[in-house]
């Protein structure tokens, strides 16, 4: 995370991704509120097709989660995944150049286990990479 925060890029994927989060949350919002409607009339006027009407919506509106929850994780694989195959061609042209690094498992999402027999190497991928050396 060190190396992904301070990349360009991740700045850029986290916009996207809350753009597409606040189309889905406002598009979901319309479906509560549209839902919340035909209950209140539902409660004043017991009419079977309003129940209907209630049954469809709430299926409409949990189909709708689930295609949202899939895009947005689409998305991030699509944003993301690139940024990670940068660090790890950033981390192998450091371990190349490095024959005291031992690389010990894969950088793949979701892995990023590197254990070395010396010095910490997030600095070198930083500057291989061309991140602004911090302390953070």
């Amino acid at each position: 995370m060190a190396l992904i925060e301070k990349m360009p890029e991740f700045s850029t994927a986290q916009k996207e991704l809350n753009r597409i989060s606040k189309i889905h949350e406002n598009i979901l919002d319309k479906l509560a509120k549209e839902f919340h409607l035909k209950v209140e009339k539902f409660q004043k006027n017991r009419n079977p097709i309003l129940k209907k009407e209630l049954v469809i919506l709430q299926a409409r509106a949990h189909a709708y989660q689930k295609t949202a929850a899939d895009d947005l994780t689409k998305m991030q694989n699509k944003l993301l995944n690139p940024i990670y195959t940068k660090i790890d061609k950033a981390i192998h042209k450091v371990i190349d150049k490095d024959k005291n690094i031992m690389r010990v498992d894969d950088c793949s999402p979701g892995k990023g286990v590197i254990v070395n027999k010396g010095e910490d190497i997030t600095e070198a991928v930083k500057r291989e990479l061309g991140i602004l050396l911090t302390n953070n």
